[in-house]
């Protein structure tokens, strides 16, 4: 239960960091950066009927957010409008990314119980200091992955991997090193 509720505050206050630096970055003058920075992302999509199909889906994803949402950033709509494709265009990475996210924490299960089975044949003991420094890389990398997903200026979209990776070295460490009572 410790587990869900550190995990869901961290990705709660990834939410806000998100929405915070989206309301902070006025830089944009007319969007011109998020706009570049949308045309460089689409241009990595290498079929162009793919890459039509994207961008059709992200404009109708920005739309449909800055209808529901818009209205909170009252005078600064029209210069972040394009942050909302940002926005739809990395969370749709990232949900293209979860499958391989979730083979790496299978992954990291299977270590870390398998680690844990060979701690009851050896003269060691589980230490909870790694128990909680697991849980702490699972949590922070979950929240890697959300602030990734949902903001739309950050850390780059391979990141992704990355947060996946650590999550589920950290869900290894937290599973082997788990106290028998908890």
């Amino acid at each position: 239960m410790k587990l869900l509720v550190l995990i869901l505050s961290a990705v709660a206050m990834s939410a806000v960091l998100a929405v915070g630096w989206v309301v902070l970055v006025d830089e944009l003058p007319g969007g011109g950066k998020a706009w570049q920075e949308l045309d460089r992302l689409l241009a990595t999509v290498p079929d162009p009927a793919r890459r039509g199909e994207t961008a059709r889906l992200v404009g109708h994803q920005a739309r449909a957010l800055d209808a529901s949402y818009g209205h909170w950033l009252g005078d600064k709509r029209e210069s972040l409008r394009p942050l909302w494709g940002l926005s739809a265009f990395r969370a749709a990475a990232a949900w293209y990314a979860l499958p391989v996210a979730g083979i790496l924490l299978g992954t990291g299960i299977a270590l870390g119980l398998a680690r844990r089975e060979r701690k009851r044949e050896e003269a060691s003991y589980s230490s909870s200091t790694w128990s909680y420094v697991g849980k702490f890389f699972l949590a922070m990398s979950i929240a890697g992955y959300a602030f990734t997903a949902f903001s739309p200026v950050g850390f780059p979209v391979w990141m992704l991997y990355v947060f996946g990776a650590t999550a589920a070295g950290g869900l290894a460490l937290y599973l082997a090193h788990i106290p028998p009572r908890f």
